[in-house]
């Protein structure tokens, strides 16, 4: 599949096009999703681990991504080596390199770009990768700690910040969907990477 975009910036005109390959090819392995179970009109939002401990689990599968003019971060999805990033940061780019937390080096395909929801897919090879759970939106409550793991552009790697969620729900001057807002400080960098 074959995507071409156009872009304005100031007075230029930038033509792109990006070779996708279909996502039922690429989209490999097991996506885990953490979905309540609602009890009498209810959702089960017990305390969970620390959040030391959320962040011990979440880094390994939190990446550092590289292109031609842009970085930012992603997270694994799938144990086959899915990488959910931001669309923007993709857009543009027929690969990115991939740092993972280990200091391991590999080059991420791009498997779909979902401009409306600023979604990207990435893939890159091999097996056995650490890998993030999905969380449904309903469990998100305003008010609630959210922490973020990034990559800040000249900043030291894989950082962690903490805030609050501001708000959830549909604002559709932003796009489709549901957004959520976080008070937490997002530094250049950042973008594309997990929040719990």
């Amino acid at each position: 599949m074959s995507r071409a975009a156009t872009s304005i910036t100031g007075c230029s005109v930038h033509r792109f096009r990006v070779d996708l390959d279909p996502i039922s090819k690429m989209f490999t392995g097991t996506v885990n999703a953490d979905i309540p179970k609602v009890r009498e009109g209810r959702l089960d939002l017990s305390a969970g681990p620390s959040l030391e401990d959320v962040v011990e689990r979440a880094k390994p599968a939190v990446i550092r991504l590289k292109g031609l003019a842009k970085s930012g971060s992603g997270f694994l999805v799938t144990e086959k080596g899915v990488i959910a990033t931001n669309a923007h940061l993709a857009r543009g780019e027929n690969s990115l390199l991939v740092l993972l937390a280990g200091g391991q080096q590999l080059t991420a395909k791009m498997v779909h770009i979902d401009p409306d929801r600023d979604i990207a897919l990435l893939k890159v090879d091999g097996d056995d990768f650490p890998r993030l759970t999905l969380a449904a939106t309903s469990t998100v409550r305003s008010g609630e700690t959210v922490i973020a793991v990034g990559n800040p552009g000249g900043g030291m790697p894989f950082t962690v910040t903490k805030g609050i969620v501001s708000a959830v729900g549909k604002f559709s001057a932003a796009g489709p969907g549901i957004w959520i807002q976080t008070d937490a400080s997002l530094n250049p960098g950042y973008r594309g990477g997990p929040a719990k």
